[in-house]
């Protein structure tokens, strides 16, 4: 791509610049044909290294070939620097070259011709052979061609380029389409449908992760006393109202830092991190009250109450226990608040 993007330039300042020097050189025969010599010699490396980089199931087979064509430029270097020979005598070396990589790339591209990079592979070879059948009948007449071999190759190298970039903007394009499906579909993967909030999938995936990282924690479960109620009496439909007032509440108290994680149908759990400057009793004590003041305001303003007992239990920095210990804890005491308010609720009942 580096001798692509120079060509690029050098066709540029041709095309398109008044410099003397650029005028000079491509109004002379003898250095135009030199300089075009010297580009062709290089082309089979760079369909070399995009066959390598476009098939990478063949990617050691190409990477010898890779290897190989560089060390034939490299003496047809040294050899012109240290005896003067003309850059057109090793000219039927790289035809052979080309050949050779021409024939695998389309092998190769029509092969995989369902894919659109694929595609452009077979573009890009097509011209590739095409300039070098128009180059060879041009260096055949040498004598006489010297221009007409120089933009041959100039052209076709420029076209070359041009059909790999795009089919490079092509694949990075469908690449970054896949990537951003795929984290669609991990996001929709560990997300609760109904509330927005994570799911047991992705509590399971987090539940070792903040374990091993966060010595001072908190884990509280939550659980909804009035969803089968309201369920039974005005469908499900209104009791996925609730469940929506109650994870907006949760996950508005607990913060976006704090994930909430809906494990069951009515169940859920926040796993609640405290940094070294923060009392884990006062962090959750903060969070529980902020909650507290968001289900008495749904309360208010909505038609489905949010009646819900939870449970939590704490670990200090230097405590052993493990987050989920703490979890089936955090589930015991609050299935014991929950008979509580019950036995409270009916006892209010008896009253009246």
């Amino acid at each position: 791509h580096i001798y692509l993007n120079g060509f690029l330039f050098t066709l540029s300042l041709w095309l398109f610049s008044e410099s003397r020097l650029m005028g000079y050189l491509f109004q002379n025969s003898e250095m135009f044909c030199i300089i075009s010599s010297f580009l062709f010699s290089l082309l089979p490396l760079f369909l070399c290294l995009y066959v390598k980089e476009e098939f990478p199931r063949q990617s050691k087979w190409f990477t010898l070939y890779s290897i190989l064509f560089f060390l034939v430029f490299l003496i047809m270097l040294i050899t012109i620097l240290s005896s003067k020979t003309a850059p057109i005598t090793f000219l039927p070396i790289f035809f052979a070259e080309l050949l050779l990589i021409i024939v695998a790339g389309l092998i190769f591209a029509i092969a995989h011709k369902n894919g659109s990079g694929s595609v452009w592979s077979i573009i890009l070879f097509s011209v590739a052979a095409l300039t070098a059948v128009l180059a060879f009948f041009a260096y055949d007449s040498y004598c006489y061609s010297q221009d007409a071999f120089g933009h041959i190759v100039l052209f076709g190298a420029w076209c070359i380029w041009c059909i790999a970039m795009i089919a490079r903007a092509v694949k990075d394009h469908k690449m970054q389409s896949d990537v951003a499906l795929l984290g669609y579909y991990k996001k929709l993967a560990y997300t609760d449908y109904l509330t927005g909030l994570q799911n047991k999938a992705a509590y399971d995936r987090d539940l070792p992760v903040i374990d091993s990282e966060h010595p001072a924690l908190a884990a509280i479960m939550f659980d909804s006393n009035n969803l089968k109620e309201i369920n039974d009496l005005y469908g499900h439909e209104s009791g996925d109202k609730l469940l929506r007032s109650t994870a907006y509440c949760l996950s508005t108290a607990f913060g976006d830092q704090n994930p909430v994680y809906r494990v069951g149908g009515d169940e859920f759990i926040v796993l609640l991190p405290a940094n070294k400057e923060e009392d884990i009793q006062e962090l959750i004590t903060r969070k529980l009250n902020k909650f507290n003041e968001l289900v008495v305001r749904n309360n208010e303003n909505s038609e489905w109450k949010i009646n819900i007992a939870y449970g939590y239990t704490l670990r200090r920095s230097g405590d052993h226990i493990s987050a989920k210990a703490m979890v089936s804890s955090a589930e015991t005491i609050m299935y014991r608040n929950k008979r509580n308010e019950k036995r409270k609720q009916s006892r209010h009942n008896d009253d009246n």
